[in-house]
């Protein structure tokens, strides 16, 4: 068993996360951060995930966190139109009953003003897509990860894990999107999807070489202790 610790987040709230995904993670027992566009919860959205599904990931042990209210480029946006995206995003998600303490970055855009924002907003933390691992150094609101996407297969996955299972930094963050069969993949031309085979490969991997799997909040939690102790 290693001391270093992996996260795996979801950005969107597919619905496919929960169909795909979820079943895969309680196979395993492995918890998982899904970022929601709040705006795409109502059941009208029928290709995301509703409230019910959301109480669902939150009953087996995910954690729930906020990607905005309409995903929209928060750097072409007004300082006041950035403040409702991020804001409007949080109050939604609670107004569904959920407590998130973690933020997502839109298509990972940011500048030093939307940051200052997601920290006056209360966040704890947030997720870049600033490709690298995670050390006591990091600024925790700007948390690098790697994209696993549809061009990348399940060596190269673990090729990243291994690499980071060698070095010295304590946490890597891997974000998905869709999860679903490469033809559909293919067919609807989301390039940002993975498959269940892939996903359920590298949950497999992790599971062999015992690193522990934890959700966001509960990484940068346990990056602070270090930092502290």
């Amino acid at each position: 068993m290693t001391d270093k610790i992996i996260s795996l987040t979801f950005d969107d709230g597919w619905k496919s996360a929960i169909q795909e995904a979820e079943p895969l993670l309680l196979r395993y027992g492995m918890p998982a951060t899904f970022y929601i566009i709040s705006d795409r919860v109502p059941d009208k959205h029928t290709e995301y995930m509703n409230v019910s599904d959301l109480r669902t990931l939150v009953t087996h042990g995910h954690e729930i966190g906020v990607h905005t209210r309409s995903h929209k480029y928060l750097t072409e946006l007004t300082n006041g139109e950035v403040w409702y995206e991020i804001t409007e995003g949080l109050n939604d998600l609670l107004a569904f009953g959920f407590k998130p303490r973690t933020f997502a970055y839109p298509y990972g855009e940011w500048n030093p003003y939307i940051v200052k924002q997601v920290r006056e907003a209360g966040f704890f933390a947030a997720r870049s897509i600033e490709r690298g691992v995670n050390d006591e150094n990091v600024n925790h609101l700007l948390l690098r990860a790697f994209a696993v996407r549809e061009e990348h297969s399940l060596e190269e996955v673990v090729l990243w894990i291994s690499e980071f299972l060698r070095n010295e930094s304590k946490w890597l963050i891997l974000y998905f999107h869709q999860i679903e069969k490469a033809e559909v993949l293919r067919e609807r031309k989301w390039i940002y999807g993975t498959t269940p085979v892939i996903f359920e490969g590298i949950l497999a991997f992790l599971k062999k070489e015992g690193v522990a799997v934890v959700t966001l909040e509960n990484g940068m939690e346990r990056l602070l202790k270090t930092t502290v102790g």
